[in-house]
């Protein structure tokens, strides 16, 4: 792996499925060599089971019981394979042309 993307979720049930798609989609057209580390971090919604169902050989999913964005980090930092680590929201609401960017200026 070149590098992983950080994704810290709390109660996200409602778009990880479609935004974790989208974003593997994305980088396996521009920036292949990737691996996506998700983290709950004291969700109480259905996404520690969403979670779990997306995993595979690129997406690996962490859930943490207690809550903040903070310990969520720690946590992927702590599990990462990689050296160079890139992090966004869920969401998506960055432009992704970031990731492909960010991995060439680490």
């Amino acid at each position: 792996m070149t590098y992983c993307v950080l994704i810290p979720v709390y109660n996200e049930a409602d778009i990880l499925k479609e935004k974790i798609g989208e974003l593997t989609e994305f980088l396996d057209e521009n920036a292949p060599d990737y691996k996506i580390i998700v983290c709950s971090n004291g969700s109480t919604d259905e996404t520690v089971s969403i979670g779990q169902g997306l995993e595979h050989e690129r997406v690996k999913f962490i859930s943490i019981p207690e809550r903040g964005v903070g310990r969520a980090f720690k946590k992927m930092v702590e599990e990462a394979e990689c050296e160079k680590l890139v992090s966004i929201d869920v969401d998506l609401t960055s432009d992704l042309e970031f990731i492909p960017e960010c991995v060439k200026l680490l």
